[in-house]
């Protein structure tokens, strides 16, 4: 539906790469997972990914496989996901 959060915040193309920012300014952590709809075109997929590279990520994924309730979620408290 085209909603966009970061850790369960909302956040917009806007000021994504702010919001970003601040993330790497504030955390020893430059780890990203994107979990994306497969429906999401990969033009806004391609965006996030340089505007997480512009924001100094070190590690950038994709999750490609659902989520269980079994799976804990964020894998670590360093790692950040849109």
């Amino acid at each position: 539906n085209g909603e966009l959060f970061i850790n369960s915040e909302p956040s917009n193309q806007i000021t994504l790469l702010n919001d970003l920012s601040i993330i790497t300014q504030q955390n020893a952590s430059k780890k990203l997972l994107i979990d994306a709809e497969q429906t999401i075109e990969y033009g806004v997929i391609f965006s996030i990914i340089e505007k997480a590279k512009l924001a100094e990520f070190e590690s950038i994924g994709l999750v490609t496989s659902p989520q269980t309730k079994a799976r804990k979620w964020p894998p670590s408290n360093e790692t950040f996901k849109i």
